[in-house]
């Protein structure tokens, strides 16, 4: 620390001066994530890992964390989210 305050770099200086310079209302937005998804809807895939492991669904779509793929269970279908590291195309 010098003196009162902590010591900052210059790094973390021009880091927060470009958050701030995004600010809106008193809020940063959150960085726009780029999707790399290489599912279309109606691709089939097939869970690998957790509980349902080897379960084929559906891809349906993906948001900003995960892929959505239709699940059928006992004849009803089921939204389910998975990471897109948790599934892999299948014929």
């Amino acid at each position: 620390m010098e003196g009162e305050r902590p010591a900052m770099s210059s790094g973390l200086d021009r880091a927060v001066a470009k958050m701030r310079s995004t600010e809106r209302d008193g809020f940063v937005p959150p960085p726009v994530v780029e999707l790399l998804s290489s599912y279309k809807t109606g691709d089939k895939v097939q869970v690998t890992r957790g509980v349902l492991k080897d379960r084929v669904g559906v891809f349906q779509t993906q948001n900003d964390r995960h892929v959505i793929v239709l699940m059928d269970f006992f004849g009803r279908k089921l939204e389910v989210n998975y990471s897109e590291l948790d599934v892999v195309a299948t014929a």
